[in-house]
């Protein structure tokens, strides 16, 4: 019985290991208006219209507006 799990084990890890070929999948995008201090450090896809661009001392920092409502991105 204890032979059967660990070649199992063992069958499973050798079948993840193998080259597989990814496929790139569509991201999803969230609404700008469902953006909120809690996801702090998380990365999103959003999609809009650049509505404005201003260099400051550090970069450039565009507005970027979907039907939702507005984010400011500093780059």
């Amino acid at each position: 019985m204890h032979r059967r799990r660990l070649l199992a084990i063992i069958l499973t890890l050798g079948v993840a290991l193998l080259p597989v070929p990814l496929r790139a999948t569509a991201p999803v995008v969230t609404p700008i208006a469902d953006i909120t201090e809690q996801h702090k450090g998380q990365f999103f896809t959003v999609q809009g219209e650049v509505t404005s661009a201003r260099a400051f001392r550090s970069g450039m920092r565009y507005t970027v507006r979907d039907d939702s409502g507005p984010i400011t991105l500093a780059l």
